[in-house]
């Protein structure tokens, strides 16, 4: 990840850190943001889901298991759930953005991960 992030910079774009969990608090990049869009964030409700069937749930547990994470990531999965701030190698720069979002991987709802 540092290396991706480190291209988007070098590059111009604008990268967008997604982070899930009370530690964004901290950051000054997560209160600029607030900030700007005045505390408002969606409310899942306002964007529902589509309705799940059969065929999606059958779908979803494939990509669990073969694409994203993997069966053979489930260890590195657990290991990171209490894993509770950013790395320093991929922490927001002066100017970069950071807004919560709900990273819920498998069977742990509090994983984190940085995501452009």
């Amino acid at each position: 990840m540092p290396t991706l992030i480190k291209a988007f910079r070098d590059a111009g774009i604008r990268v967008i850190h997604i982070e899930d969990g009370d530690y964004v608090h901290k950051y000054e990049e997560y209160r600029q943001t607030m900030k700007l869009i005045k505390g408002k964030l969606p409310k899942a409700e306002e964007h529902p889901r589509p309705a799940q069937d059969k065929t999606y749930e059958e779908l979803r547990k494939f990509r669990i298991a073969h694409v994203s994470p993997g069966a053979e990531n489930d260890a590195d999965m657990y290991a990171s759930c209490g894993i509770r701030d950013i790395h320093p190698s991929v922490s927001p720069l002066p100017g970069e953005y950071m807004v919560p979002g709900q990273m819920n991987y498998r069977r742990c709802a509090t994983c984190t991960a940085s995501i452009i």
